[in-house]
């Protein structure tokens, strides 16, 4: 999706990726889920829980995507595609799908697609669910590290700025860019999002870091969209210390 590969391509920059490879990855991102289109919409947009024979079935789509990519006449500079683009849920520690590859035979574009994908799955809308709480998600992905995620990459993706978060987050079905607010982002680029994570743990020391976790708040659970909530102190626990 146009989320991952902007996810992804925030970490490149990060990294300083060469250009060349940039490019690798944004291709890999754009097109790593193309093997869900072999798996039924019924089995994808399930509100229920997946049988086991229904989750296998998901579980087939990056190789599939590897496949469909496999028999694509690439260039030299974009010959490692299918193997990057299939192996986005393969897990450092080996157990992840569909090779069971372990942490050095995993691309590194790869490694860099496994972070975001996670964090856009838990962060989109789903026919069943609206995206989860952040800290749950931060939490959730912080328990992986090491095991599923890579921690250097990892801590790459937590240095992404506030602003362009926010500014990917607000690409969903309907894009609703265009309602956010220049002045709100200016103030958000200051920050990123470990320095959020830490505000969110120890509670803000100051007015600008009040003020930073109420910004946040309000776009990341679409306040922007819906309407402010005049209690949102008190809904989303915002804290001094």
């Amino acid at each position: 999706s146009k989320r991952i590969a902007e996810y992804s391509l925030e970490i490149a920059d990060i990294i300083n990726f060469p250009m060349k490879r940039r490019e690798l990855l944004r291709y890999a991102a754009l097109l790593h889920d193309y093997g869900k289109i072999a798996i039924r919409e019924g089995v994808l947009y399930k509100e229920g829980s997946l049988t086991i024979e229904e989750y296998c079935k998901i579980q087939e789509h990056p190789a599939i995507t590897k496949s469909i990519l496999e028999n694509i006449n690439f260039s030299r500079d974009f010959k490692e595609l299918p193997q990057i683009a299939g192996a986005h849920h393969e897990k450092l520690n080996g157990t992840g799908y569909p090779e069971g590859l372990t942490a050095k035979q995993i691309p590194l574009e790869a490694r860099i697609l496994s972070i975001v994908d996670v964090f856009d799955a838990m962060t989109s809308r789903r026919p069943y669910r609206d995206r989860m709480e952040f800290e749950i998600v931060m939490d959730s992905m912080e328990s992986t590290v090491g095991a599923q995620l890579d921690p250097d990459l990892f801590s790459a993706f937590k240095k992404i700025k506030l602003d362009r978060l926010i500014q990917i987050l607000a690409k969903e079905e309907e894009d609703n860019s265009h309602l956010l607010i220049e002045q709100d982002l200016i103030f958000m680029r200051a920050y990123d999002i470990q320095q959020l994570v830490d505000i969110m743990k120890r509670g803000a020391a100051n007015a600008d870091e009040r003020k930073i976790m109420e910004l946040f708040y309000k776009y990341y659970y679409r306040q922007y969209i819906n309407g402010i909530d005049a209690d949102v102190e008190k809904k989303y626990k915002i804290v001094s210390i």
